[in-house]
């Protein structure tokens, strides 16, 4: 079984519109779904937005569907690379959590996590050269809890190697990780930091989420 975990409605709708749903209820106050998506079973957990959000659903959804071998993160993150370009949609090779910093007290950098000793966690090998196979374009993400529009972040974000920033999949990363269950991220443009972020955001965010559909069917397939 496939486990999705989405943060918003907007974001879920391609793959809901294309489930055939069996269930349909409340998991930590989160809708949740369970049905076939073409023809696979399928459980899609909506997060809302934000790493505990994020990290909660992802850890509820494996809970209440132990048979879930593979966890899919699909939305939207700003592009901070310039070759990026609006409705973009990359398979995510790694992700880390730039908000966690224990510099001052520890000699590690920026998103270093201690019990998982590493900064950056790797989507699943196998899983992203499938996804990366059938969309062409890969990224690397950096995840905090905040939606910034300073092209100073975007560049302390470049400084760290990635090329997107959003706020769920390095939480959604970490709970795979422990859990040990493997996971890969797909993630479109939605904002640059070339442009104006925050109305770029507002602008492209359903156009963006939609970037998948073309890609949806073949993306299932071979997962």
């Amino acid at each position: 079984m496939v486990g999705f975990v989405v943060a918003m409605e907007v974001e879920a709708r391609p793959l809901l519109e294309k489930m055939e749903i069996k269930e349909r209820f409340k998991l930590t106050s989160r809708d949740c779904y369970a049905g076939r998506l073409y023809g696979k079973e399928a459980a899609l957990i909506i997060s809302d937005i934000g790493k505990v959000n994020a990290a909660s659903a992802t850890q509820a959804l494996l809970f209440k569907f132990p048979q879930v071998d593979k966890i899919v993160n699909y939305g939207v993150a700003g592009a901070v690379n310039p070759e990026l370009k609006i409705c973009d949609i990359c398979a995510v090779e790694k992700v880390l959590q730039y908000d966690f910093d224990l510099s001052a007290i520890d000699d590690v950098p920026v998103g270093y996590i201690q019990n998982l000793k590493r900064q950056y966690i790797f989507s699943d090998a196998a899983l992203f050269e499938k996804v990366f196979a059938i969309l062409g374009k890969r990224a690397v993400v950096a995840t905090a809890d905040r939606f910034s529009a300073k092209r100073e972040e975007a560049s302390f974000i470049r400084s760290l190697g990635a090329d997107m920033r959003e706020m769920e999949l390095g939480a959604i990363a970490q709970v795979c990780c422990l859990s040990e269950v493997p996971f890969v991220g797909i993630k479109a443009v939605s904002d640059t930091a070339e442009g104006d972020a925050s109305a770029d955001f507002k602008e492209n965010l359903i156009r963006s989420c939609l970037s998948i559909e073309e890609y949806l069917p073949k993306i299932i397939e071979a997962l």
